[in-house]
């Protein structure tokens, strides 16, 4: 019989990653990178939670009044802006408010200076609620006012919080246009 001869191989060592001076440097880059994303994702998380409310019409807003609603009772008393000035706007702090399970709506009473009080509901609220409500008066070319009401509670909306509505406000008639 004859006997086969294995020669040893030597083992092969891979190259590693961290050689070169260039491949460290787009690691760090990479990870650097990284680290600011979380932070600012943590940063928007855990921004305050607030309605802001813009007139961007040239009319005075007498008031605006936005609350929590639901099938059968009103959930919080919300705020209450009066004098709101043409063009500017107001932004005020808000409580987290438990909606779940609530089915609420966001109810938003206004009235223009010499026009009727109007009211809208917008949104559908079935989840604790603890983020951003915008609220954004803006005209129209046909004379109309633009309503539009968002609502956010973070970087990812869930299933339970939806609000992106806008209405359409006839102020000469005195009624919300569907």
């Amino acid at each position: 019989m004859r006997r086969i001869r294995v020669k040893a191989e030597k083992p092969v060592k891979p190259e590693e990653f961290f050689e070169s001076k260039k491949k460290i440097t787009i690691a760090a880059i990479a990870v650097a990178a990284l680290l600011l994303i979380i932070a600012v994702l943590i940063y928007m998380e855990n921004n305050d939670s607030k309605i802001v409310i813009n007139n961007k019409t040239d009319l005075k807003l007498e008031y605006v009044k936005a609350y929590y609603v639901g099938p059968e009772d009103q959930y919080n008393e919300g705020i209450n802006v009066t004098d709101l000035e043409a063009g500017k706007s107001v932004s005020l702090p808000q409580d987290p408010i438990n909606l779940f399970m609530a089915e609420a709506n966001l109810e938003i009473r206004f009235k223009f200076e010499g026009y009727d009080e109007l009211f809208v509901d917008s949104g559908y609220f079935n989840d604790d609620f603890d983020g951003k409500v915008t609220i954004k008066f803006v005209p129209t070319k046909d004379g109309k006012i633009k309503l539009t009401v968002k609502a956010k509670g973070g970087v990812i909306n869930t299933k339970g919080i939806i609000c992106d509505d806008y209405f359409y406000v006839n102020l000469a008639e005195g009624y919300i246009e569907d």
